[in-house]
């Protein structure tokens, strides 16, 4: 798992877990509808942000290195894998 996503991934827990705490009983049933239904909402929204700040910064560092004169930005790798 990429370390820019345990952020959102804590944020939906910690996020889940309050709104049942407030708004209902706190017992597993609640829980468990609780975090099925906030993850149809956050899980794709996590994708989705993720996805696009790499295209964003990927653009962006294009269109950087193209303004300062580089030859051949497209075939630069960006990504540093671990």
């Amino acid at each position: 798992m990429k370390r820019n996503l345990l952020p959102l991934i804590i944020i939906y827990i910690l996020f889940t877990v309050c709104m049942v705490y407030l708004v209902a009983t706190f017992t597993v049933d609640n829980l468990v509808t609780a975090f099925v239904g906030a993850g149809m909402i956050f899980i794709p929204a996590m994708f989705i942000i993720y996805k696009n700040s790499i295209v964003t910064f990927v653009t962006l560092a294009e269109r950087i290195f193209s303004t300062l004169g580089w030859q051949n930005v497209k075939n630069i790798d960006l990504i540093f894998y671990e």
